[in-house]
């Protein structure tokens, strides 16, 4: 899930699989926050809390940090010209 705020954006993912079919089913939950600056500069950090057996406290989790530039070519106000992006999640 996500939630964007512009120019903020929040999220929490769940990675894992929500029912047991005799697999090991419980990955991590993750939380995001990012901020889109002008130009098509995107930063966002994301913590992953570890929930599978192998334990937050031997884990530590993770960080993640990135950042996103786009590249924004043509005149967005030309049907012919306009920028080409690939649809996808900002962060």
């Amino acid at each position: 899930m996500q939630l964007f705020l512009d120019p903020l954006v929040l999220g929490v993912w769940y990675r894992g699989l929500p029912i047991k079919n005799n697999l090991p089913n419980n990955e991590a939950i993750i939380g995001l926050m990012g901020v889109s600056l002008e130009g098509g500069l995107d930063i966002g950090y994301s913590y992953d809390i570890t929930v599978s057996k192998l334990g937050l406290r031997n884990s530590g989790g993770a960080h993640e940090v990135s950042v996103t530039y786009s590249f924004h070519l043509g005149d967005p106000k030309n049907r012919n010209q306009r920028a080409r992006n690939i649809p996808c999640f900002r962060y």
